[in-house]
Order: C-alpha cells, then structure tokens, then sequence
C-alpha cells in the first residue's frame, strides 16, 4: 500500500478499475466514477465518499458548443464562459503541482487559489440555472455541475484527489478499444477474468513493472500460494522489479 501512496503522489491517483465502471480509489476512502448514472451502483463501504469529475462537467458544455456550430465562433455564449471557468481551475491545478511543498501545504494552496474560481462558478450555474429551459443541452449541462457540485468540490480536501478521472481513463482505453474488438467474453466468468487480467496489468504499470515479465513472475509463482498473505504478496504493489528481473535471466 505504501508503494501506491508514493505513486499517488507521483501519478497523482491510486486505482483500480473495472472495463464498464471506471473508479478512482483514494486513501482514506474515495470513489470518483465517471458520470452521476454510475453513483448508484458503485459499492460503496463505510467512509466512503464519491468525488465528482469535472471533465465530464465540461464535456456537458463542450456539447453545447459542438451543437451551435460555426455560431460558436462569432459570438462565445454561455457555455464558453462555463469553459472558461473549468480551465481556469486546471491552470491553478497545474500551477499547485509544480509547488516543491508538503501535502498539507499543498491543499491549502489550492484551497486557495481555487475556491474563490470555483465559488463563483457556482453562483453564475445558479443564476442561469433559473434563466436557461432545462431540457435543453445547456440545462441539462448546468444541472448536471449544480446537482454534483458537492462531488466535485471534495478534490479540496484531500490532495491526492484530482479534479478528474483522466489519468484512470487514459490507462484503461486499450482494454476499452479491445472491448469493442472482441466484443464478447464468452461468458461472465470470462468478463471477470479479463477484467482481473486487465486491473493486474495496469497495476503493474502504474508500479513501474514491465507487464510480460510481472505476468511470468506471477504465474510462475501462483500455484505455490496458499495463504492470504502468499497471494497478498503477488500483487504488483508488493512485487519488486528486482524480483521480475530474475525471470529475465532465467533460460
């Protein structure tokens, strides 16, 4: 666990994830899905909390955008300046990385510089909110950010927490393209094997282990487990590079 905690702060997430629900899991306890839909169907345990996505929340407004057309482009509109509000968040985000500060001193600087940005991001969402019909694809996009807003304001409280679920998209689009390849599993009990392959795969990953050579160690070494803790030790957070490394001068 103290290797994903060191990676957390290097790779800016911890995670595991599944091919059809994407999750962010975060030391002490939280889930970032990818859309509100899925909010009901994450298991959640005790002390647990969701944590909201706000690049899905731009997507919404991009949508808007997109539909206008070449409108868009003479004359920015609502949902430009929703845009404009969440870019400004990701400057502040990116300028608070590059900070050579201590956890703690972290998020109180973006607590800071981001909360007066996002305070009034909310305020402008309530005011159109009243002025703009619901059905609409800028309704529905603002009601989306002003019914998730508590989610997407937890990125505040813990610095490991980002204010997205990017870094866990972007490690799971080759499963995701080969999903529509292959198309079927077969049978459940293949759609969980391949989703164990998979989160086994980007774990390793994300520790630093050339996946082929992890996948040898492991199943070299599989069939000796016989404990909890055996098993325990043949995940990639508690695998060594030096001990993959032996599979390679191996004949």
């Amino acid at each position: 666990m103290e290797k994903l905690k060191d990676l957390a702060k290097r790779r800016r997430f911890w995670g595991a994830t599944s091919s059809k629900l994407e999750i962010k899991w975060t030391d002490p306890g939280r889930v970032l899905p990818t859309s509100r839909a899925q909010f009901k169907v994450v298991p959640l345990k005790e002390g647990m909390l969701l944590v909201g996505c706000f690049a899905h929340t731009r997507r919404n407004f991009v949508k808007v955008i997109d539909a206008r057309g070449k409108d868009a482009q003479k004359k920015p509109g609502s949902a430009e300046v929703a845009c404009d509000y969440i870019r400004k968040l990701y400057v502040i985000e990116d300028a608070v990385r590059k900070e050579e500060l201590p956890d703690a001193d972290l998020l109180a600087l973006r607590k800071e510089k981001a909360l007066p940005v996002l305070e009034e991001f909310k305020n402008w969402m309530d005011k159109r909110s009243s002025m703009t019909p619901p059905k609409g694809l800028l309704g529905k996009a603002i009601e989306y950010g002003l019914s998730n807003w508590p989610r997407l304001v937890r990125y505040l409280e813990d610095i490991h927490l980002t204010p997205d679920n990017n870094v866990v998209e972007n490690d799971i689009r080759p499963f995701a393209l080969g999903r529509k390849n292959w198309l079927f599993a077969g049978h459940p009990n293949g759609a969980v094997a391949s989703a164990t392959l998979f989160t086994l795969i980007s774990t390793a990953k994300a520790c630093g282990l050339e996946p082929y050579w992890y996948l040898r160690f492991l199943f070299e070494k599989l069939p000796l487990a016989r404990t909890e803790e055996n098993f325990r030790a043949l995940l990639p957070q508690n695998v060594s590079r030096e001990q993959t490394a032996r599979q390679r001068a191996d004949p």
